[in-house]
């Protein structure tokens, strides 16, 4: 095996609670890591309008117990975790609802739990996304509401032996795409080195997602040269450069790089600079919805494909 682990996120494949014939369809398909997708577990369009399932609303130990037996499962199956992701968003700000309860929910009984999981699970990077309120309160609102926020979890991340990511998002003002927390790498530096600086040590690191870069129309480039090491982690999927599609590298630029999509060939050499070693983790889950039940395993076998197409050109 080479240096890189190719993953995919489980969004689209586990159940609740996962089954383990869903773990070995990913193992049967060639992948050797997931991206847990704790998020499917309460979806961000049902935080959006206040409907909140009371999937969390257990006891921490029963919480853990649905999991315990897919810790066994991968064990058993030879699959490691190399990140999960948390639902989101993790507070709303909304000038025509009170959303307090809502967000001590999150705080209280989400994220605790997530963490809590974490550990359980032994996993190294969780992906949690930045408040976006600059549209109604302003940048330098929604920088120190951030950094608030996540000065609080520092002691969760501690105690779970992980490191919290943050994800390169976009915005949305009248119909049209904007840029969101992260989504300018300078920005995503301060946050990481005045994160870091507060816990006193790496607690804080950087996930690249390729689609919400191309969507605002960054490079790999700007991101790896400003970044660098602080890239951990990677959501890997393409788009059109005007959704938010979520689809297989490669579906939308043509070989002489004509058409909307992700330049991947910019993007391979970038992450060859910075040596990237961490998992290709591809974030792909509405081909799972795209594709017939019997048709399931062959897309993911394509989706490792690129990912071992990757690797390979990356020097793994």
């Amino acid at each position: 095996m080479g240096k890189h682990l190719i993953g995919v996120q489980t969004k689209g494949i586990f159940s609740e609670p996962p089954k383990a014939e869903e773990v070995a369809l990913i193992r049967r398909a060639g992948f050797d890591c997931i991206d847990f997708s704790l998020d499917a577990f309460l979806l961000n369009s049902d935080i959006y309008r206040g409907e909140l399932n009371d999937f969390f609303s257990c006891s921490e130990q029963d919480f853990l117990d649905i999991f315990r037996p897919l810790k066994e499962t991968l064990k058993k199956e030879g699959l490691r975790i190399s990140q999960m992701h948390v639902p989101y968003p993790l507070w709303i700000l909304d000038p025509e609802n009170d959303r307090t309860e809502q967000n001590e929910y999150i705080r209280k009984e989400v994220l605790p739990k997530s963490f809590a999981l974490a550990k359980l699970l032994e996993i190294p990077f969780l992906v949690l996304h930045s408040i976006k309120c600059r549209g109604l309160s302003g940048y330098s609102a929604e920088l120190r509401k951030n950094v608030e926020f996540f000065r609080e979890l520092i002691p969760n991340a501690r105690m779970a032996d992980t490191i919290i990511c943050l994800e390169n998002l976009y915005g949305g003002f009248a119909g049209r795409l904007t840029d969101g927390p992260c989504s300018d790498p300078e920005e995503a530096k301060r946050y990481l080195e005045e994160l870091n600086s507060a816990a006193g040590e790496e607690r804080f690191g950087f996930c690249l997602d390729t689609g919400h870069m191309n969507l605002v129309h960054r490079s790999a480039r700007e991101f790896t040269e400003t970044l660098g090491k602080h890239i951990k982690i990677l959501h890997i999927h393409d788009n059109n450069g005007k959704e938010d599609l979520h689809q297989l590298p490669f579906s939308f630029r043509d070989p002489e790089g004509k058409g909307g999509g992700v330049d991947w060939e910019e993007w391979i050499e970038a992450m060859k600079e910075i040596g990237y070693e961490g998992a290709l983790s591809f974030e792909t889950f509405p081909c799972m919805n795209a594709f017939p039940p019997e048709l399931q395993e062959a897309a993911l076998r394509a989706i490792c494909g690129i990912g071992r197409y990757f690797a390979s050109r990356l020097g793994a």
